[in-house]
């Protein structure tokens, strides 16, 4: 199951083809939602999601680098974050980063079930899924992963709606 998703994850061509991808990897980490952040200078932008409305997936903002949660840590870190659930019908979450040549590429953020953030195998599933994804998702220019954006007067990011445009990177 895992293989086979892994598999089509490298083959695959165009974003479109991410939203069936996405919901296979739901299944396989017992994952209520899945959202793929991308790192842009120093922002983390959503790219794509699983499991939750275009209403919800509008909502969310870039986080900043330096931001005090899971997300951001795992980014920052490039190490694998996980929240507990705090309750046994509350989700946990496992926020596993997308490794590549010149650092961390963005990260993929599951909200899980069942305590499945627990689960070592889960864990490493969603290691799995996130190294093949770092494969066809493009690295931002590797400057802008030592240094932040000044393509503006003052320092500033350049402007951006607050969501990445996901270009699948091909083989």
């Amino acid at each position: 199951l895992v293989a086979d998703l892994c598999t089509d994850l490298s083959r695959v061509t165009d974003t479109a083809a991410f939203s069936d991808l996405l919901g296979r990897a739901a299944g396989v980490l017992d994952a209520s939602g899945l959202i793929l952040w991308v790192g842009a200078g120093e922002l983390l932008l959503p790219a794509t999601g699983h499991g939750y409305g275009q209403d919800v997936m509008a909502r969310l903002r870039p986080i900043a680098r330096d931001a005090k949660n899971a997300t951001a840590d795992a980014w920052r870190t490039g190490q694998m974050t996980v929240v507990t659930a705090s309750g046994p019908a509350d989700s946990g979450a496992i926020v596993a980063p997308l490794l590549g040549v010149d650092g961390c590429l963005g990260v993929l953020a599951a909200e899980v079930r069942h305590d499945a953030e627990r689960n070592p195998a889960t864990r490493a599933l969603a290691t799995m899924i996130a190294a093949q994804l770092s494969t066809v998702v493009p690295a931002w220019p590797s400057a802008s992963l030592t240094q932040p954006a000044a393509a503006t007067p003052g320092g500033e990011p350049p402007p951006t709606d607050g969501k990445a445009t996901l270009e699948v990177r091909s083989a």
